[in-house]
């Protein structure tokens, strides 16, 4: 029985802050997305014509964009730099 009222006291509060850490990461991803699209497709362009093989051309794009962010000195997760060499990748082959 207290449990749920304790419960109910701390669902509110709970689903309040998930909202607000949801928004903050949802926005440091599109920051990060804005900052790094260009150059993610010129490095996936550049990698397109290289004798590499589709893995070797992912890590080294992965490990470009990286070092980008470093020197940017901009926050990301390994996550997001595979989702924006998935949006540039979709980007180059548009283009072509």
């Amino acid at each position: 029985m207290w449990f749920q009222k304790v419960k109910s006291f701390f669902r509110p509060i709970v689903r309040k802050l998930w909202k607000i850490i949801k928004s903050v990461v949802s926005s440091a991803l599109e920051i990060f997305l804005a900052e790094l699209i260009d150059f993610a497709k010129y490095a996936v362009k550049d990698l397109n014509n290289s004798d590499l093989s589709s893995d070797d051309k992912r890590k080294e794009a992965f490990n470009r964009i990286q070092k980008e962010a470093i020197g940017r000195s901009i926050n990301y997760h390994n996550s997001w730099i595979n989702i924006l060499i998935e949006i540039a990748l979709a980007a180059v082959k548009k283009e072509f």
